[in-house]
C-alpha cells in the first residue's frame, strides 16, 4: 500500500485547497511535492534489497466478459524497481522545483492552478510505478488534462495555439501507444490481461504473421507493427526530430513554473515508456532497429542544437537544448546493452534537473529585465552578479562538462556507442553526428553566456540605472539546480548502482 499512499496524497489534499485562502494554495502545492519527494527517498531506503520490484500491489479493477467468457480483465497493479526509482526521485525533484517557482510566477487563478498540479503529482508518478499496460495508459493520458489548461491559461501570447498544438501531437502519440497496447492484448492472450507480464506472451506465431498477406506491407510482422506504434508515440512525447516542432512553441508560451514541469519530467515519461514498454516488450525487434534509433538520436542531437544556435529566445534555446540532449537517450538506447540503458536513463534523470534549472533561470531573467531576447540584454554580469554565476553555472552543466552531472550520462552513451559501432552493430555516422551536435551545443551555450553577461551593461528600452539581483527564492531554485548537477556529477556511484541498466 506504500506506492498507493504516495499516489493517493496530492488527491486526499485537493479539497484543502477550497477551505483556505486563495494564495496559501501554492504552499500546499510545495508541501505535497517535497511530501512525496522525501517519502519516496524513504521507501528506497526501506525497500527490500532481494526484490527486483518492491511494494508491489496487484489487485482486480475491473473486467468484461462476453457470453460468459472473459473479454477483458485490467488490474490495478503496482511496483517500483531502480528503474522506476529513478524516475520517481526525478518527479519529486522536478516537481518540488516548480513549486517554488510558481510562488512567485503564479498570481492569477490560484486555486485552479494548483489543483491542477496536485493532479500531476498524482500522475506523473503513477505513470512509472503503473506494471498494467491499461493502467499506465490512463496516468499518461491525464497528465495531458492539467498540462493542456496550464500553458492555456498561464501563458503568453499566444497560449491558445501552443496548448492545442501540445494537445494534438500528444493525443496523437497516445492514440498509437493505446493501439499498440490493443494489439498485443487481442494477439493470442488467453488470460485476457493487460499487465507487463502477459502482454509478451503472446504466441511467436502470432507475432510474426505479417500484418498483410501481399502488397508493401507484407513483409513487416505484427510484432514489428505493435514496436513501431509504441515507440512513435513515445517519441512525440520524448520528442525526436522530426516529430519535435511541438515542444518549442509550448515551452516558449508555457509560463516558467510549467515549462519547468515540462521539461524536467513530463518529456521523461516518453524516454521511460520506450524502454519499459517499446523496447522491454520486444526485445528482438528494437535489436534489429537499432539502426534507424540510431540515426534517429544523431539527427535529434546535431539538428536541434542548430536550431538552438539560431534561437535568439533564451527560453526557445533552452527548449531547442532540450531535444539535442534527449536524442542522447534514444543513442543510448540503440547500443542494446545494459551500458547504453544506464547512461540513457542516466542522462533522463540529469537533464531533468539541468533543464529545470535553465528555465528557471530564463523565468528569472524576464522577471528582473522584462525581457527574453537574447539580443536586448548585455553586460548582466556586472548589473546582476547573483544570476550570472548561477546561469553560467547552469550552462556549463548544459555542455556537459565534467563534474557535472550531464557529462557522466553522455560519457556513458557515448562509451557503449563506440563499444557497438567497434563491433559492427552501431553505424559511425550517428556517433558522428551525436559528436558534431556536442560541439555545437558547447558553441550556442557559450554564445548565450557571452551575449548576456560579457561587456558593457546593456537593457534596451528598460531602465539602466538599477536591477534588483536573483531573489531568495529565485536563487534557491537556481542554487538547487546547480547543486544537483554537481553533486550527480561528481559522486554518481548511488544513483548507477539503484539500477544496472538490465532489462
Amino acid at each position: 500500500m506504500q506506492l498507493v499512499a504516495l499516489l493517493a496524497l496530492p488527491l486526499l489534499l485537493l479539497p484543502m485547497l477550497w477551505a483556505m485562502p486563495a494564495r496559501s494554495g501554492k504552499y500546499l502545492s510545495l508541501a505535497t511535492a517535497l511530501g512525496q519527494l522525501f517519502y519516496t527517498l524513504w521507501l528506497i531506503w526501506h525497500r527490500p534489497l532481494a526484490e527486483d520490484l518492491s511494494y508491489a500491489i496487484d489487485i482486480p479493477w475491473f473486467a468484461l466478459n462476453l457470453d460468459g467468457a472473459p473479454l477483458l480483465q485490467v488490474r490495478f497493479s503496482l511496483a517500483a524497481g531502480g528503474l522506476q526509482w529513478l524516475m520517481l526521485v526525478l518527479s519529486g525533484m522536478v516537481l518540488t522545483m516548480s513549486a517554488l517557482s510558481a510562488l512567485g510566477h503564479i498570481t492569477t487563478k490560484e486555486r485552479a492552478y494548483h489543483a491542477l498540479f496536485l493532479l500531476l503529482c498524482t500522475a506523473i508518478p503513477g505513470c512509472f510505478v503503473a506494471q498494467d499496460a491499461f493502467l499506465f495508459y490512463v496516468f499518461f493520458e491525464v497528465m495531458l488534462i492539467p498540462m493542456y489548461f496550464m500553458v492555456g491559461l498561464w501563458g503568453g501570447p499566444r497560449r491558445e495555439f501552443a496548448a492545442i498544438q501540445f494537445f494534438l501531437y500528444t493525443l496523437v502519440g497516445s492514440l498509437l501507444i493505446l493501439a499498440g497496447f490493443a494489439v498485443s492484448y487481442l494477439l493470442d492472450n488467453p488470460e485476457r490481461l493487460l499487465g507487463l507480464g502477459h502482454l509478451p506472451q503472446a504466441a511467436a506465431q502470432a507475432w510474426q504473421t505479417p500484418i498483410a498477406a501481399e502488397g508493401w506491407l507484407s513483409g513487416i510482422t505484427m510484432a514489428s507493427a505493435v514496436f513501431w506504434a509504441l515507440l512513435v508515440g513515445f517519441l512525440i512525447k520524448l520528442p525526436t526530430v522530426p516529430l519535435h516542432t511541438w515542444l518549442p512553441v509550448a515551452h516558449t508560451e508555457a509560463p516558467t513554473p510549467v515549462s519547468i514541469l515540462l521539461a524536467g519530467i513530463l518529456l521523461k515519461t516518453g524516454g521511460y515508456g520506450i524502454l519499459y514498454w517499446a523496447i522491454r516488450l520486444f526485445p528482438a525487434v528494437a535489436a534489429a532497429s537499432s539502426d534507424v534509433l540510431a540515426y534517429l538520436g544523431g539527427i535529434s542531437i546535431a539538428y536541434a542544437a542548430l536550431l538552438a544556435l539560431a534561437a535568439q529566445d533564451l527560453k526557445r534555446l533552452v527548449a531547442c537544448s532540450s531535444i539535442s540532449h534527449m536524442g542522447f537517450v534514444l543513442l543510448g538506447f540503440a547500443t542494446g546493452g545494459s551500458l547504453g540503458n544506464q547512461g540513457a536513463v542516466f542522462q533522463l534523470v540529469s537533464h531533468g534537473i539541468i533543464s529545470a534549472g535553465l528555465f528557471a533561470a530564463a523565468g528569472v531573467l524576464q522577471h528582473l529585465t522584462g525581457t527574453r531576447d537574447l539580443r536586448a540584454v548585455g553586460g548582466l554580469a556586472a548589473a546582476l552578479p547573483r544570476f550570472s554565476m548561477l546561469f553560467a553555472a547552469l550552462c556549463f552543466a548544459g555542455m556537459g562538462l565534467p563534474g557535472f552531472s550531464g557529462f557522466v550520462g553522455e560519457f556513458l552513451v557515448l562509451v557503449a556507442g563506440f563499444g557497438a559501432a567497434s563491433g559492427g552493430h552501431l553505424p559511425w555516422a550517428a556517433l558522428i553526428l551525436a559528436l558534431g551536435g556536442l560541439l555545437v551545443t558547447s558553441g550556442f551555450f557559450l554564445w548565450a553566456l557571452r551575449r548576456m553577461l560579457m561587456g558593457q551593461f546593456y537593457l534596451q528600452d528598460g531602465n539602466t540605472t538599477h536591477l534588483a539581483d536573483v531573489a531568495r527564492t529565485e536563487a534557491l531554485l537556481l542554487w538547487s539546480a546547480v547543486l544537483l548537477a554537481l553533486v550527480l556529477g561528481l559522486y554518481p556511484q548511488p544513483w548507477l548502482q539503484l539500477w544496472s541498466g538490465r532489462l
